[in-house]
């Protein structure tokens, strides 16, 4: 369906989202929300991917701010990361 970003499920709640082996992103389900840790390099809609595996709402947060963490923000309303973290 997607052609860059191979998701592989960890187990009932947890999927690893590879971006071509070049960066990775994980989608962490709960009972009522979705996280979303890292979107990655932005090539492929994140959010699309991420409705494909789950109906939750998504709430979304990078890691830092490296290119290959952040790029697939484009995709969301509201990010989060730490303040204190820097883009390099």
């Amino acid at each position: 369906m997607f052609e860059r970003v191979k998701v592989v499920q960890i187990n009932e709640h947890i999927w690893l989202l590879n971006d071509a082996d070049e960066a990775t992103g994980y989608l962490v389900a709960g009972k009522e929300k979705a996280l979303i840790i890292d979107t990655m390099n932005g090539y492929e809609d994140v959010k699309a991917i991420a409705k494909t595996l789950t109906d939750l709402p998504l709430t979304v947060v990078n890691t830092h701010g490296h290119p290959d963490h952040i790029l697939g923000n484009v995709y969301f309303d509201e990010v989060y990361m730490h303040r204190y973290l820097k883009c390099i």
